[in-house]
């Protein structure tokens, strides 16, 4: 079901495995609907919502605003039920690397992101 799949980009991921010293506030989305998205950031208290009315750009340059139907293609698609188990194993392996300063601030974000997908 596309309101219960998760949008999160392979960059987030891989760097969050490989090192969480220097874990990247990028942004992790849920959809909405195939017009809409809702966006949190995974270490500063940054969400918003992407559609028609909100495009936003995610390489950082305003010029390159998209809405959602249009940076759909270039999201990753997770299953919520992958995204459990991907949530788990990166905070088992971020806590193996005694990175505490980011582990409380990504555990609220995750269950942030577990909360609009469960209820949109």
């Amino acid at each position: 079901m596309l309101k219960k799949s998760l949008l999160i980009a392979s960059v987030l991921s891989l760097s969050l495995l490989t090192n969480c010293a220097h874990m990247p506030d990028e942004p992790a989305c849920v959809e909405i609907h195939n017009t809409k998205g809702w966006c949190t950031n995974m270490v500063s208290d940054v969400e918003f919502y992407v559609d028609e009315k909100r495009p936003h750009s995610f390489s950082g340059d305003p010029k390159d605003a998209k809405t959602w139907w249009e940076v759909r293609p270039f999201m990753v698609l997770i299953p919520f039920d992958s995204w459990a188990k991907l949530k788990a194993y990166l905070i088992k392996n971020c806590k193996r690397t005694n990175c505490d300063k980011y582990i409380k601030s990504w555990e609220r974000k995750i269950n942030r992101i577990d909360d609009k997908a469960k209820n949109e």
